[in-house]
């Protein structure tokens, strides 16, 4: 039995390699909220070659879009509509204190015409998962809930994706303060990872 479990995992010690080394960039890049590309931080950036971020003085934030496949409830609804404006705010904040741009609105009015800029874009989904039922599932997250999110800066002319990132938390299966309290925390990590990256754009 243990024999299995050892040849096992080296099995799946070999793949995890073949499949991280190499193709996990166009992974990182292809990305969506719907599943983690998995691995670590590097595994789930994406970078384009010749990225130039000095050319843009402006970003203009997106509307977080976010997500769950639990039934939408008045209770979920209300927690998705919370959890966008947190999302937002907290993006906000994350571009503004990497000091690389003049003007980062979510208001198109306020975007300057003259000269290129990017966007920015999150796509964020909560996955709860019934823990009787998942603890049999292998793969499953041993039956944890989390938040996947994705966020992107593209030329918005171009709409070419410059940088890309997919970040993911767990947390508690309701839908209740607790939740909430956590998510800030997640999402916090997340995007302040995602600025940190920005930040590292050669000018």
């Amino acid at each position: 039995m243990s024999g299995n479990l050892s040849f096992t995992l080296v099995i799946a010690a070999m793949l995890s390699s073949i499949i991280f080394s190499g193709t996990a960039i166009a992974g990182a890049k292809d990305s969506t909220a719907a599943l983690p590309v998995g691995g670590t931080k590097e595994m789930t950036t994406y970078k384009a070659k010749q990225v130039k971020i000095g050319q843009y003085k402006a970003v203009f934030l997106e509307s977080a879009a976010v997500d769950t496949k639990v039934e939408k409830t008045q209770k979920v609804t209300e927690f998705l509509n919370e959890l966008k404006g947190i999302i937002n705010a907290t993006i906000e904040k994350s571009l503004r204190d990497t000091g690389r741009f003049q003007s980062v609105t979510s208001t198109k009015s306020q975007m300057p015409t003259s000269a290129g800029h990017l966007v920015c874009k999150s796509d964020s989904v909560i996955i709860f998962t019934n823990f009787d039922k998942a603890r049999f599932m292998p793969g499953y997250g041993d039956g944890k809930s989390r938040i996947i999110m994705v966020l992107s800066i593209e030329d918005a002319q171009s709409g070419e994706i410059l940088l890309k990132y997919t970040g993911w938390g767990t947390l508690y299966d309701d839908f209740g303060q607790s939740t909430i309290d956590k998510l800030r925390v997640d999402i916090a990590d997340i995007s302040g990872y995602f600025a940190s990256l920005i930040k590292g754009l050669p000018d």
